[in-house]
């Protein structure tokens, strides 16, 4: 079975190469658009996926493989011009994932946990922050990796490094949740956390940029302004999602034909009503996914509806993640970065357990729950790139480096210290 999966990969990708060779060498019709390299590029990235699910390693790590190995800085066969094109397609595709993580999320357990996860988060999320910075601050000190002389230069690279170490990866974790079709504490707990991460963070962030910006000398003071219209997006992208979730409801319970096509049809409007409102469509597709499953009586069939269809979204994604991935960043960075990556682990790793110990939780998840919170993509690239704008020259440049740097290690060891943390909590019910 792993030949034959073998086989069919390179079957498509040397027909891809094949091709592109003919459409632009031989009619010389310019760089063979991004939609036909995709169609061969998931077939590809599927079959390769099955031959590495043979060897007890998530499905995702196969698409992410592959889509290094297609990627700009291999074979080429995903440049940087197609990964910008297929930016909609991408969009779409987060939001679908988002939808199935609001509807994963169950009202009863965060009512039932509200207290433990309000604990794990706060700890937690203080411990990443200050050991992380602690740690980058004095290696730097010591043995001068990245060469910066200014210690304030150096503090607010560091702060930028411990705060953005906190966002996880909701995508990743129901991608690998729904492959293995988990269930249990475990799980939900997992699934809460992650995404409650993320929106604190957000928050996090803005306040931290109006710090670095009065360090840097860029503004005097901190900005209230941004933070309240950070806040207002937030509610805002909420409140349209419940409101949406009106009408997907009702074609649920009365319509239910073509369920598949709704859902695709629906991720598409989520995304253009959210550029053109400025909302973030992440969060959109989150509460619709959550009224759906927690104030209607149709999160069964909405949920059914999502892992039904869930496979060439994940591929799509998961393929792209790694052919964007900035591995010329990770090469030009390797030992700070290999510094910033352990730091990271180790701190996120020892606040999740203290969190969990101070949250007074037993049994699995205080064991293993801890190894679910290392992958990073989405979240992290966007607030990455926010980083290189706001921050001055150089160092802007090597936050991002740094930053994407970490996502590229993160996304592809996350996967698999997931699946070993569902295994052990025994909560995968398909190996």
């Amino acid at each position: 079975m792993v030949i034959w999966n073998l086989f069919i990969t390179l079957s498509f990708t040397l027909l891809l190469v094949l091709l592109r060779g003919v459409w632009e060498r031989f009619f010389s019709l310019g760089e063979i658009p991004a939609e036909v390299t995709l169609g061969f590029i998931l077939l590809a990235s599927y079959s390769f996926a099955r031959s590495v699910a043979r060897f007890k390693l998530p499905r995702l790590n196969g698409y992410i493989f592959f889509g290094i190995l297609a990627g700009p800085y291999f074979l080429n066969l995903i440049s940087h011009a197609s990964i910008r094109q297929l930016g909609l397609i991408n969009e779409v595709a987060l939001v679908f994932i988002a939808l199935t993580a609001g509807g994963e999320l169950k009202l009863s357990v965060l009512r039932q946990n509200f207290r433990a996860y309000t604990v794990i988060l706060s700890v937690a999320i203080l411990i990443m922050i200050v050991g992380v910075t602690a740690s980058i601050f004095a290696v730097e000190k010591t043995f001068g990796l990245m060469g910066i002389s200014s210690t304030r230069e150096l503090f607010v690279l560091a702060l930028i490094l411990g705060v953005l170490a906190v966002p996880k990866s909701p995508a990743t974790t129901i991608a690998v949740v729904n492959e293995y079709r988990a269930r249990g504490l475990v799980t939900q707990s997992l699934i809460s956390l992650v995404m409650m991460l993320d929106v604190v963070v957000i928050l996090l962030f803005t306040i931290t940029l109006g710090f670095v910006r009065s360090l840097t000398g860029d503004v005097g003071h901190f900005n209230i302004g941004e933070l309240a219209s950070l806040f207002g997006r937030i509610v805002g992208s909420l409140l349209i999602g419940f409101i949406m979730g009106i009408p997907v409801r009702l074609y649920f319970r009365y319509i239910r034909t073509h369920l598949i096509l709704f859902i695709l049809g629906l991720c598409l409007l989520i995304v253009m009503l959210s550029r053109i409102l400025h909302l973030e469509s992440i969060l959109v597709g989150i509460a619709i996914g959550f009224y759906i499953n927690n104030f209607t009586r149709q999160g069964a069939r909405l949920i059914d509806s999502l892992e039904e269809s869930s496979l060439p979204v994940y591929v799509v994604f998961f393929t792209i993640a790694g052919a964007s991935l900035h591995l010329d960043f990770l090469m030009q960075n390797w030992l700070i970065t290999s510094v910033l990556v352990i730091t990271t682990a180790f701190f996120t790793f020892g606040g999740i357990r203290l969190g969990i110990s101070c949250a007074k939780l037993t049994g699995p998840f205080k064991q293993y729950g801890y190894l679910g919170f290392i992958s990073q993509a989405g979240l992290s690239i966007g607030l990455a790139v926010i980083v290189r704008s706001e921050l001055p020259g150089e160092l802007g440049n090597l936050a991002y480096a740094l930053l994407l740097g970490r996502i590229a290690v993160n996304q592809i060891i996350g996967p698999i210290l997931l699946r070993i943390s569902l295994v052990k909590s025994n909560e995968i019910y398909q190996a």
